[in-house]
């Protein structure tokens, strides 16, 4: 009799771990199911990417400080260099507090604080200063409709928006367009 007990016993806790263990598993399906994409995310510390053109050459550099994929489709990248190399002819780098890449547009969208600066002597540098610019690094384009103040040397100019080419060094204000422009002193 007590084997039976112990039998009877020993199938009941069976039967109630293995009920306990399916209303879990149950539970952990349905959080997966909520959580959705935030399973498959990635974190990465001083991320750096390199990136040729078509022809191979060696074109740009981002680095950032850290990056987060924020969905299957959306990267965003924190404290955000870019520079393009020797290679690209291009002297630019540019500097922001996020970059965001999505999977299917081939600009980045760099926000806050965002400087872009040729690497001409000081008297020759430009410099444009902006909270948000759209940069397409293949094709050397950088655009925004947000305020822009540029530094040309040693002078201003202001404007909403703008559309600049890098690998021409050309520039285009679109409006509200104010500038400072001092003569050359002569001696």
């Amino acid at each position: 009799m007590r084997k039976q007990l112990s039998l009877a016993i020993l199938m009941i806790a069976t039967f109630g771990s293995w009920i306990i263990s399916k209303s879990i598993e149950v539970e952990n399906t349905k959080q997966r199911e909520t959580q959705g994409r935030v399973e498959n995310r990635f974190y990465l510390n001083s991320t750096k990417i390199l990136n040729t053109g078509n022809t191979g050459i060696y074109l740009f550099t981002l680095e950032a400080d850290y990056a987060e994929q924020e969905s299957d489709d959306l990267i965003k990248f924190y404290d955000v260099r870019i520079a393009y190399t020797p290679e690209s002819k291009i002297s630019w780098h540019l500097t922001a507090s996020t970059a965001v890449k999505k999977n299917n547009e081939d600009f980045f969208l760099l926000e806050g604080n965002v400087v872009a600066t040729n690497s001409k002597a000081t008297n020759e540098r430009t410099i444009i200063y902006s909270d948000e610019l759209r940069i397409n690094p293949k094709t050397y384009q950088v655009n925004t409709n947000t305020q822009v103040n540029i530094k040309l040397g040693d002078h201003d100019l202001s404007a909403k928006g703008m559309v600049a080419i890098l690998n021409e060094n050309k520039l285009e204000l679109k409006s509200e367009i104010n500038g400072t422009f001092f003569p050359p002193v002569l001696l």
